[in-house]
């Protein structure tokens, strides 16, 4: 939840900064590892 809000602010920040294909990286890569947590909680439970 709380990444939910704080990755959109994050974002607006860092576009002007970096550029949008670090970003478009950091977010993929931020999106798979969310992901693969999620899976391995799952399993666990």
């Amino acid at each position: 939840a709380i990444s939910s809000v704080a990755a959109p602010a994050l974002a607006g920040t860092a576009i002007p900064g970096l550029g949008l294909g670090p970003l478009l990286v950091l977010t993929a890569a931020l999106s798979l590892i969310g992901g693969v947590t999620l899976m391995r909680r799952s399993h666990r439970a």
